[in-house]
């Protein structure tokens, strides 16, 4: 199957390749995981992910001459449904699974209001293209360093101001929470007056409560541009 990357260029930035690598990374040591509950040798994922990929580049030819920005919503949508009723609509096996993963990943790094969708494309499209090389680097068990927070450099501007210093965090700085909504494994946070959706959280979700106010320690896993934060992980002290 093509992967259909930004007509108007295909190349990345030092911080779009370093997302790409990150989502081909999580999604390869899925499918791994996968495969060894399954005992598959199953490429599913890139398979899935391809196809969400055409999904995107098909809603955003559909919507040239428009803002490409709100079809990141109608991807994030679609996977949302595939990940909800993937067995319903006849998908078998670990395929809600891989959708699941999709979605997680892309929930790590973009933002539906703020990124462009034919650059999230072209991202997604390198990362289609990078699973199966860190699928097998895993497999031949070569050990791969930690996978790195991504942070993007705010361009540099004349006599530019900084507002909200109270506001910035830095990566890996520990920081009070608390839980707001659970959702399966997923778990919404708030820090100060930031809200954090949807985190990931499978093996302490179970153990924390929904709509309880919750003191616990969060990592920060990623910044905005402007220094707020974009993700956190639970951290237990």
């Amino acid at each position: 199957m093509a992967v259909y990357l930004d007509e108007s260029t295909y190349s990345l930035t030092e911080y779009e390749s370093q997302i790409a690598h990150n989502i081909a990374r999580i999604l390869a040591e899925e499918q791994i995981k996968l495969n060894r509950e399954s005992r598959s040798n199953s490429d599913g994922i890139k398979t899935e992910l391809e196809k969400a990929i055409a999904y995107l580049y098909a809603k955003i030819r559909q919507a040239e001459g428009k803002s490409k920005n709100n079809v990141l919503s109608t991807l994030f949508n679609y996977l949302e449904h595939l990940v909800k009723y993937g067995k319903q609509i006849g998908h078998t096996g670990n395929v809600p699974k891989y959708y699941d993963s999709i979605l997680y990943a892309c929930e790590q790094y973009f933002d539906i209001k703020q990124d462009n969708a034919t650059r999230v494309l072209t991202i997604l499209g390198w990362s289609a293209r990078l699973i199966r090389f860190y699928k097998q680097k895993i497999e031949s068990g070569e050990v791969l360093p930690a996978i790195a927070p991504v942070v993007k450099s705010p361009p540099e501007t004349k006599n530019q101001t900084i507002t909200n210093q109270s506001q910035k965090f830095e990566i890996d700085q520990i920081l009070d929470a608390t839980v707001v909504k659970i959702t399966g494994s997923k778990v919404s946070y708030q820090v100060g007056d930031v809200f954090i959706p949807n985190e990931k959280e499978p093996k302490q979700a179970k153990n924390l409560q929904e709509k309880q106010i919750v003191k616990v320690k969060v990592k920060v896993t990623a910044i905005k541009e402007d220094g707020s934060i974009k993700h956190v992980k639970y951290h237990s002290i």
